[in-house]
């Protein structure tokens, strides 16, 4: 039942987005629903997280643990919202027969973790100098959870700073996603190549969900949510989207402190 209410649910988005995907492939089409599927996700999930724990060890100077898995959970929780849309959408988008899942969930994969980046980059910039900078919402400088206002503001605490960041993050994905979206429609080869791929899986529905599920996605995803890591961290000094600091506003406390 939760499936058919999903792939109800982003039919619509998916048929018109989504207007040129695929072509006619036989009754062995691949599933992002099933036992295959669900098993080499979480084997994924699992790889991808202890990827960032060493990314976090090799770190000079290291995160605190804290502001570790304020960073972390802040990126899973846009990833998720990302993986359940990019299933529900190649899902939907192969109801009518003629189009791969698996083929659909393979392109989506490889923009969100190639240009997604970049645009994803360009508007966490944007977001954070709108909200920070133009309307002046503390709170929201990446990866800084240390909130020290000048009188008579109240200090924000840092699950406040954490969901402030999150929304933005969050926002600034959904707008990444519009666009890779806006591009498998208007790009119709790209899917043609991801169908000529998958192909060479034949009647393998199987292999298709290994590959397009797990050997890719976590080559990719690990890429992925390492630049995604170094974009939502903290970098003291950084002038990209760092507050405007004027003469009552103190300057962010260095990492040595934070840990004393």
């Amino acid at each position: 039942m939760a499936q058919r209410w999903v792939e109800r649910a982003s039919a619509p988005v998916s048929q018109a987005v989504l207007p040129h995907l695929g072509k006619p492939i036989d009754k062995h089409n691949c599933r992002l629903f099933g036992p295959i599927a669900i098993g080499v996700q979480l084997l994924m999930g699992v790889l991808v997280l202890g990827s960032l724990a060493y990314k976090r060890q090799c770190e000079r100077p290291q995160r605190p643990w804290r502001t570790w898995m304020l960073d972390i959970t802040k990126q899973l929780a846009g990833q998720l919202m990302v993986h359940v849309l990019n299933v529900a959408l190649s899902t939907a988008g192969s109801m009518d027969g003629h189009s791969n899942p698996c083929s659909l969930y393979f392109l989506n994969i490889l923009l969100d973790s190639t240009l997604g980046v970049a645009i994803l980059y360009y508007f966490m910039q944007s977001l954070t100098y709108l909200f920070e900078t133009r309307l002046a919402i503390r709170g929201l400088v990446s990866g800084d959870y240390q909130d020290d206002p000048p009188p008579p503001h109240t200090p924000l605490e840092p699950w406040q700073c954490w969901v402030r960041q999150t929304a933005v993050y969050v926002l600034a994905l959904s707008l990444m996603k519009l666009l890779v979206l806006a591009m498998l429609g208007l790009l119709p080869f790209l899917t043609t190549f991801g169908d000529w791929l998958l192909g060479l899986f034949g009647a393998h529905r199987g292999w298709q969900v290994v590959f397009a599920m797990a050997i890719f996605p976590l080559a990719m995803n690990t890429l992925q949510f390492w630049l995604i890591d170094s974009i939502l961290q903290h970098q003291p000094g950084q002038t990209s989207y760092s507050r405007v600091y004027t003469a009552d506003m103190p300057m962010p406390r260095s990492e040595s402190e934070l840990e004393s």
